[in-house]
């Protein structure tokens, strides 16, 4: 999240809704302006986690899949804060899927979008 929490969860807590739905609560965020930054899928490589530091200097740090290990937890969670030098922010991968007119379709973007 934007406040440098990280939750890690099963794919087997996703429902999947034959209708499709509206949607599922994957992190719970705080409500003074937190945001989900980045969502994926977590191999044996670990997870690596982008940022900007001072300066807008860009920074990373990557976990292993030991050190996610405290991480881990229930689906729709607060998660834990990361212990980085740097602030989150989304993948480079998102930001040029955002650039592209491609970036994620949250529930309250559809309903902006609807009215």
């Amino acid at each position: 999240s934007a406040s440098g929490r990280l939750l890690i969860f099963g794919m087997d807590e996703i429902k999947v809704l034959p209708t499709g739905g509206r949607g599922v609560v994957l992190m719970e965020l705080d409500p003074k302006g937190d945001r989900l930054l980045d969502v994926a899928a977590v191999g044996a490589a670990g997870l690596v986690v982008y940022g900007e530091g001072r300066a807008g200097r860009p920074g990373q740090e990557k976990i292993s899949l030991s050190g996610l290990k405290p991480f881990i937890g229930r689906r729709s969670r607060k998660g834990k804060a990361l212990d980085l030098k740097f602030k989150p922010r989304s993948s480079p991968l998102q930001r040029r899927l955002e650039i592209n007119g491609q970036g994620p379709h949250l529930h309250s973007d559809v309903a902006r979008s609807n009215a």
